[in-house]
């Protein structure tokens, strides 16, 4: 007898299960563009095609049409436009601080990757930032 009470509930549970299933698997990765960004920041948790100083992480944040940015020494910001999915930036201003030539050099990096029209694609809350070989994938984060 409690095995025809319990079935229902486990066929119900397994349909709430699958729909839930099917609702994540409609969580696509999709371009993104400013307002989808507005208010939010990321920090990364891997890049490919380009290794990072040890120890140190990019972090970027958006407000409105702005972008602030830093790779581990100086800061970056500037306005910001999207063009279908496609980040545009003109020359971001930085900070000057006296960074270690490493740093530096990874500041200039990360300058030139976010001025070379990247894309932005957001699944979930993790946002990756490809150009040419290198994707820097970020996760969302209070920061």
């Amino acid at each position: 007898m409690r095995t025809r009470l319990l079935r229902p509930v486990v066929i119900g549970s397994a349909a709430v299960l699958a729909a839930g299933v099917a609702t994540a698997a409609t969580l696509t990765s999709r371009p993104v563009d400013g307002p989808d960004l507005a208010g939010l920041s990321f920090v990364s948790t891997h890049v490919d095609g380009h290794e990072l100083v040890d120890g140190t992480y990019v972090v970027l944040a958006f407000q409105d049409d702005h972008l602030a940015a830093t790779a581990g020494c100086n800061h970056l910001l500037g306005p910001a436009t999207w063009d279908d999915g496609t980040l545009v930036t003109q020359s971001l201003a930085t900070s000057m601080m006296a960074c270690p030539p490493d740093l530096a050099a990874q500041d200039d990096w990360l300058g030139a990757l976010l001025t070379e029209r990247p894309t932005l694609t957001l699944t979930g809350t993790t946002l990756e930032v490809r150009s040419g070989g290198t994707t820097l994938v970020l996760e969302g984060a209070d920061v």
